[in-house]
């Protein structure tokens, strides 16, 4: 008690000084100060993030570059010709539910779920609806040597005849197959949406991808060859119809489904079912895929649609919320977090330098495509990633990391399915030349142009694929892969290590 009488006139002063109008003015004049100074920051980051960004942008526009997403999205066609406007595909829904009321979008996302229904296996309990239970069997893998285990999907289907139990779906297979014949296939896809479009088309055509694989590879088991050849061009017309979309994963999926119709060739070819005829139409048809060309387009395009949707995000931050969604790392959730309104959050700026770093690693990963050669390069890819890594994740460029490791991922999966592709249409050759020759070819030049118009070269390396005779009726041709290592005709590491091979006979 006795010291705080003593200190009593010492607090006192304090508490005054404290609360005196001087002080209060210091106060509020340094906090002055310091918003200033966070808003000078603020528009200083944001001025210079856009100014950069849009004079990179002027830059690509003077060299006839598109920096417009109205310039890369794909015209209309007449519906009577678009594959994507047969009757099955024709009501599926590309709305978001923000784009109309609850009532609209629920009557007409209805259809989605029942398309899913009907493209679902007829298998026992209704199991894979679309396609993805873990329940359903293998069906090969052609670039591991595997053939599809046909036992396994007749237990599948409850121990039924394959075609039987597919046989459920001919009236949904008729149409598509007929449709797919179509000249053209553009699906309305809400582009401008960015982040926000819906793709789902991407699904149907991937489980319908599945069930012409499996349909064919029974027809071929059953001798029924002709069917199995008219199932798998369907295949590839299933991978075509995707060549408008600008996404890069319908250029993904448009692989995938490629896959499958490889699968449907090589098994083929093991058993020597193909005729001349059909080989033939098999060489037209894998001529029509280009995934060079149509990742390089991909890639530009989707920077565009980035853009376009990180730039209104700048003045409206809760638009990157809706525009990235709950499907992202955490490091993506983290910079969502930061882009609140108020004004200690995260600079606007960021933003642009954002979308100005992910410009210039598009610039420099189509670089590595080499469309009029068919080539990509691999070398200049991988050291782009490098030094990607290589940078500390700033909230400057945290966006642009994850966009930049996704088309590395890219990359890697549409060289080794080109690679495939490539591969298939010199098979159907050396197929060709000993339905005529009664023996395999010595070399790749001797059936040029007679039984195919140009041997397509490695993609990786630019040179001859490498083919060796393993016997009177077996070889091996194989690309170097991604690494540009001969490991001699295996493929020791999975889908994008060791050599890219043609496997044949199945191992």
């Amino acid at each position: 008690m006795n010291s705080f009488r003593t200190n009593y006139p010492t607090v006192v002063r304090l508490f005054r000084w404290f609360f005196s109008w001087r002080f209060l003015r210091r106060a509020l004049l340094s906090i002055v100060v310091v918003v200033t100074l966070i808003v000078a920051y603020f528009t200083e980051e944001k001025i210079r993030g856009k100014w950069e960004w849009e004079n990179f942008q002027h830059e690509l526009e003077a060299q006839g570059q598109p920096i417009h997403l109205s310039q890369v999205i794909p015209p209309q066609v007449p519906d009577d010709q678009n594959f994507a406007m047969t009757p099955l595909f024709k009501p599926i829904n590309y709305n978001n539910r923000e784009d109309e009321s609850f009532e609209e979008f629920e009557k007409k996302d209805a259809y989605n779920r029942e398309l899913s229904t009907r493209l679902s296996w007829p298998a026992p309990g209704g199991v894979n609806k679309i396609g993805r239970d873990a329940e359903m069997p293998p069906i090969g893998d052609l670039f591991l040597g595997k053939t599809i285990d046909l036992n396994k999907w007749e237990k599948f289907f409850g121990n039924r005849d394959i075609l039987q139990a597919l046989h459920e779906l001919d009236p949904v297979l008729d149409e598509i197959s007929l449709a797919s014949r179509r000249p053209y296939s553009r699906f309305p896809v809400h582009y401008e949406a960015g982040f926000a479009m819906l793709l789902p088309h991407l699904n149907y055509l991937i489980q319908l991808g599945y069930i012409y694989e499996v349909r064919s590879l029974a027809e071929l088991a059953q001798g029924d060859t002709n069917k199995a050849f008219d199932d798998a061009v369907t295949i590839f017309q299933l991978s075509n119809a995707l060549q408008s979309d600008i996404a890069l994963v319908s250029t993904l999926t448009s692989a995938n489904i490629a896959r499958g119709g490889l699968q449907v060739i090589w098994e083929g070819l093991l058993a020597h079912r193909w005729s001349d005829e059909q080989l033939a139409r098999f060489q037209n048809e894998l001529q029509k895929h280009d995934l060079i060309a149509l990742g390089r387009r991909n890639i530009y395009a989707e920077s565009i649609m980035v853009n376009e949707s990180l730039g209104p995000a700048v003045d409206q931050p809760g638009m990157l919320r809706v525009l990235i969604g709950s499907n992202v790392s955490q490091a993506a959730k983290q910079i969502v977090a930061l882009s609140g309104s108020n004004i200690f959050g995260f600079p606007k700026g960021w933003l642009y330098q954002n979308m100005l770093a992910n410009d210039h690693y598009v610039q420099e990963t189509i670089s590595a495509y080499d469309v009029a050669n068919r080539r990509i390069d691999a070398r200049k890819l991988d050291a782009s990633e490098v030094s990607v890594n290589q940078m500390r994740t700033t909230p400057n460029i945290v966006l642009f990391k994850l966009i930049a490791h996704a088309l590395a991922l890219f990359s890697e999966q549409i060289a080794r399915v080109q690679t495939g592709i490539d591969e298939a249409n010199i098979a159907c050759a050396i197929e060709r030349y000993r339905l005529a020759n009664g023996k395999l070819p010595e070399s790749l030049e001797v059936f040029a142009p007679k039984f195919i118009a140009k041997v397509p070269n490695d993609i990786i390396s630019g040179k001859s694929l490498i083919y060796r005779r393993t016997g009177d009726n077996n070889f091996v041709l194989y690309s170097l892969g991604w690494n540009e290592q001969d490991h001699g005709g295996r493929d020791i590491e999975g889908i994008l290590g060791g050599d890219w091979v043609w496997t044949y006979p199945a191992k």
